[in-house]
């Protein structure tokens, strides 16, 4: 799962991902449920195999076998960290969260 900052940002990003060949889509709240359900839905059954979503999908979902947790913009509250994060190693299996930062953006993390 790839968690971006805005709605304009995950699509951007899911659609470049998938211009160079990657299986990625987006899921936001500019999306209707119906599409939002049909992408975690995909996600959730491996035909899908990278998420790009906004903190939408940061909480109360349960979704099994997330190995890896990007956070490709820096988080404006640290508490929302723990939230995305919590998308992966869960049920005692192993995972790995990682944090995109830009030197512009050192400041903003600490």
């Amino acid at each position: 799962m790839l968690f971006c900052r805005t709605r304009r940002g995950t699509g951007k990003l899911a659609r470049s991902l998938k211009a160079k060949g990657y299986d990625a889509k987006p899921i936001h709240g500019g999306l209707t449920q119906p599409q939002r359900d049909s992408a975690m839905e995909s996600f959730r059954r491996g035909k899908v195999k990278i998420l790009v979503t906004t903190d939408v999908a940061a909480r109360g979902l349960d979704i099994n076998g997330v190995t890896h947790i990007i956070n490709y913009d820096i988080l404006n509250e640290s508490s929302v960290y723990f939230h995305r994060i919590g998308r992966t190693a869960r049920m005692e299996a192993d995972g790995t969260a990682i944090t995109l930062v830009s030197l512009e953006e050192m400041a903003d993390l600490r």
